[in-house]
């Protein structure tokens, strides 16, 4: 073997383990480096599904829309049926005044689902609109039971307009403790 060969086969013999170093330690780099993006974009998808569901409500502001929505119908209806009670004969008007109330009732149970059907989720609104019908059914009921009870014995009686008046002032009071309290669970 000639000394030139030596050389040659000494050569390529180093670049060969130096070769393989460098490939086996590109390896390994590549898969620490592929683990990173793994977990980079992991956090991307993460971060990515929050921004896309970012135009729905929860927590405290959930709670706060939910709350000035049910203030909202609560101030409406009382002001309303205040006025029927003080502005309206009853008697000679009942009939239409039980069904613009009934209507009235039913609109503010849409009004308050189409509020909050964009900006909260399914499960959220569904308990949401369960609760407030629940009590709009049970305002609509002791509010039609007042007003047929001043009908028949309001002529008689002037002074249980204002008795009424401060009933359906008190009923909603409670109807907006009752619901703020409910909506405070729900909004957690």
């Amino acid at each position: 073997m000639t000394p030139e060969l030596f050389k040659m086969i000494a050569n390529y013999g180093i670049m060969v383990v130096i070769s393989g170093i460098f490939v086996w330690q590109q390896q390994v780099l590549f898969n620490k480096v592929f683990e990173i993006l793994e977990k980079v974009t992991s956090t991307i998808s993460k971060i990515e599904n929050k921004l896309n569901n970012s135009d729905k409500l929860t927590g405290k502001g959930l709670e706060l829309a939910l709350t000035l929505k049910m203030q909202d119908i609560r101030w409406g209806l009382q002001k309303r049926i205040v006025k029927y009670i003080l502005e309206n004969n009853l008697k000679e008007n009942w009939e239409i005044i039980s069904r613009e109330l009934a209507v009235i009732f039913e609109e503010k149970k849409q009004s308050y689902y189409t509020t909050f059907k964009d900006i909260s989720d399914s499960v959220t609104l569904k308990l949401a609109t369960e609760i407030m019908n629940e009590e709009l059914e049970a305002t609509h009921e002791i509010i039609i039971s007042l007003m047929t009870d001043l009908k028949e014995k309001g002529t008689e009686e002037k002074s249980l307009y204002d008795v009424a008046q401060r009933s359906v002032e008190n009923h909603f009071e409670h109807f907006e403790n009752i619901l703020t309290e409910k909506i405070s669970k729900l909004a957690v």
